[in-house]
């Protein structure tokens, strides 16, 4: 006879189930492996008030993320752990013969649904699936499209089950993910980061209490996916985006990373003001330009392998005043007015460069800067936007008409551009509108 376990054992899916069923008489709760969501916590709490409840996971990330969910919420929940043995390693099977090796099933769902992740998936036998009611899929189209062609989402035996991810026991890490406690030979501390940061700058200390890099690259390798974008709003540094630039070298992924900074005056006695840094965030940018090239260095073979070139470059903004001369409605003198109506003959500030005028174009539209833009000859082009932006101070007849040879719906034109000839201002902006295309003259 079977032994009894009186409380419920959350357990990510069915296969887990089907196993301690085996050797026990037990109620389980499946949490969808890291589809989890408040909607389950809530349940997992009815059920410990009623029976008790035992968390059951593997020592995977999702594991962990699913065991740190439920203890949060419910303090007082047992737990059961799984190390990285042979038990836990028979989790992993090969029902294909992947040659990556054995692999479990995860769940290709996850909630709260994301609308732009809801889309049909075509199994190989035909049939065409959605997400559950409440979920979406936990990749995008195209990022799904990718795991398919790449054999990494499994359909069962017959093909017509639901997509699940394959979790391949190669690429799990040894041991069970610390919840609370990040021990300092796994993530470094204060002297590693301070040496880090040391290294870059030929062994002068311009930065006090810099964070490991080994830190910031756990945090990212446990809460991100290859394409994520990683905000830090106090970036110091600029660790995180060192870390991020060697994660990506590391692990093949793509994440972005914005990284925002007071310009906080260095001390004038200070190694850095000698040096030239007038602020941390100039300590910061120079700091993430020398880790790009140390990690070009560092990691020349593995980058050599990528299917895409690491993108190690970044651009540097500052908070400023408009590039755009400002009208003050507060002059009634007409002799003033007359003079600010010409000063404002050129609308733009002197000393505007293009990079400074795209910028503010772009965001005074609501895109942001990361957006992907296309260099054309006399001209760049936003595909998602369908959005033409011309910055030549002397517009021609012929750049005009490759400008709408590249099919936008919008063109941002500088009125300089037209100088004193009327007439081609008028006949081009009369050809866009046959087109039905809009244009802004700034």
């Amino acid at each position: 006879m079977k032994e009894k376990i009186s409380q419920v054992i959350v357990v990510e899916g069915r296969d887990d189930t089907a196993n301690l069923k085996q050797y026990f008489d037990v109620e389980t709760y499946e949490t969808r492996g890291s589809a989890i969501c408040q909607e389950d916590i809530q349940r997992i709490k009815h059920l410990h008030n009623l029976h008790g409840v035992i968390v059951f996971t593997d020592p995977d990330v999702n594991g962990e993320r699913i065991r740190r969910m439920i203890m949060t919420e419910i303090p007082s929940v047992q737990h059961a752990f799984l190390k990285r043995n042979e038990a836990a390693d028979a989790r992993y099977k090969n029902p294909d013969n992947d040659p990556r090796g054995p692999y479990k099933a995860d769940n290709f769902s996850v909630g709260p649904a994301n609308p732009k992740n809801i889309y049909e998936i075509i199994t190989p036998s035909g049939r065409r699936v959605l997400p559950p009611s409440g979920y979406s899929w936990r990749f995008s189209e195209e990022k799904t499209r990718e795991l398919i062609a790449d054999n990494r989402v499994w359909f069962g035996k017959d093909g017509n089950n639901v997509p699940a991810y394959k979790r391949f026991l190669s690429e799990v890490k040894d041991g069970v993910t610390p919840m609370t406690v990040w021990k300092y030979t796994d993530v470094g501390h204060s002297q590693d980061a301070t040496k880090e940061v040391k290294d870059l700058f030929n062994g002068a200390a311009y930065f006090d209490y810099p964070k490991p890099v080994k830190l910031i690259k756990q945090l990212a390798s446990l809460c991100t996916n290859d394409n994520d974008i990683i905000l830090d709003f106090f970036s110091g540094s600029g660790t995180t985006a060192h870390a991020v630039a060697e994660l990506n070298a590391e692990d093949g992924g793509n994440r972005r990373w914005i990284c925002v900074q007071l310009p906080e005056l260095t001390d004038e006695k200070s190694e850095a003001y000698k040096a030239g840094y007038r602020t941390i965030a100039d300590i910061a940018r120079e700091r993430i330009r020398r880790a790009g090239i140390k990690i070009r260095a560092d990691q020349a073979d593995k980058l050599a392998s990528r299917d895409a070139p690491l993108d190690l470059g970044f651009r540097a903004y500052r908070v400023d005043d408009s590039n755009f001369k400002q009208w003050n409605e507060l002059v009634s003198n007409p002799e003033e007015i007359r003079q600010q109506t010409l000063a404002n003959l050129d609308p733009l500030e002197e000393g505007t460069t293009d990079d400074d005028l795209l910028t503010e174009l772009l965001l005074k539209r609501g895109i942001a800067p990361l957006v992907k833009i296309e260099q054309h000859d006399g001209f760049c082009f936003i595909p998602s936007e369908k959005l033409a932006i011309c910055l030549v101070h002397s517009m021609t007849e012929e750049l005009f008409a490759t400008i709408l040879a590249a099919k936008p719906s919008s063109i941002i034109l500088l009125d300089r551009a037209f100088g004193d000839d009327i007439n081609l201002k008028v006949n081009l902006l009369l050809q866009a509108e046959r087109q039905g295309v809009e244009v802004e003259v700034v």
